[in-house]
């Protein structure tokens, strides 16, 4: 969030500077762009199949530069790089219920996740139209490489808990997440596929003419190397398993807004 506060200062420093006698949009006659953006998005973490935990709505955040090659008045060709956190966030069965009125135990949900640093490069084509002279709309697709920066190696952390059964025996049960980040050339990050739909305000004035705003939508189509929040639960006072193993993998469902600023 501080970073998208500080690029919106320089966006209104910058205004302030600008000569205001020049509104008018022309575009380049070399057809190349360079931007900056800056993306608040919401993250549903994906599911990652049978047993998988619950997920839970995560915001992240993204800053970065992007070049488009115009090679129509409509046509483009645009790849960039982006950095920032990747926030994954869901809900396991962490504990059991203290009481039971049967012989078994009940599980609860707790809440789980983690924040990582991002870098994100990506390449996308796209369709620009003009109506009178004053609005222009932005569609375009692609596709990116959301990579976790961090090593993390299988961390682990264990949750005790103690249910009184229906028999009034005192049973111990443990909860072990295990999270996989980056580790033995695995786990290091995810494909994501891209949908963009922006808007920028042309002829109003200078700063309009290169500040654009709109919606990105984001979805991790390859997980083969996603990272991995894993976890066990066991009976530790007989020592066994209780049932399968639930698998988060660590991808995006995610949506959010991108502000974008024309350098060139």
């Amino acid at each position: 969030m501080k970073g998208v506060f500080l690029f919106l200062c320089l966006l209104g420093t910058g205004n302030m500077i600008m000569a205001q006698g020049v509104t008018r949009y022309v575009p380049r006659p070399d057809r190349q762009y360079v931007s900056v953006f800056a993306d608040l998005n919401q993250n549903m973490t994906a599911m990652g199949g049978p047993g998988t935990n619950k997920s839970r709505v995560a915001p992240f955040v993204r800053l970065g530069f992007q070049y488009r090659y115009q090679f129509t008045p409509g046509f483009f060709l645009a790849g960039g790089v982006a950095i920032g956190n990747g926030n994954f966030a869901y809900r396991y069965r962490k504990t059991y219920a203290p009481t039971s009125d049967t012989t078994y135990a009940k599980g609860e949900l707790g809440s789980g996740g983690l924040s990582v640093l991002v870098f994100e490069p990506h390449i996308e084509v796209g369709k620009v139209m003009t109506y009178g002279g004053k609005h222009q709309i932005t569609i375009s697709a692609g596709v990116s490489l959301p990579m976790y920066l961090p090593r993390i190696s299988s961390i682990s952390d264990t949750t005790y808990s103690t249910t009184v059964l229906s028999t009034k025996e005192r049973v111990r049960f443990g909860t072990t997440e295990t999270i996989s980040i980056n580790n033995d050339g695995k786990h290091f990050g995810v494909g994501n596929a891209n949908l963009y739909l922006g808007y920028k305000r042309l002829n109003y004035n200078a700063l309009t003419n290169k500040l654009g705003l709109g919606l990105i939508f984001s979805y991790s189509f390859y997980t083969s190397n996603a990272g991995l929040a894993v976890s066990r639960s066991y009976n530790v006072s007989y020592k066994y398993e209780m049932g399968n193993a639930a698998v988060q993998k660590l991808t995006y469902a995610s949506f959010g807004i991108r502000l974008t600023y024309d350098l060139l």
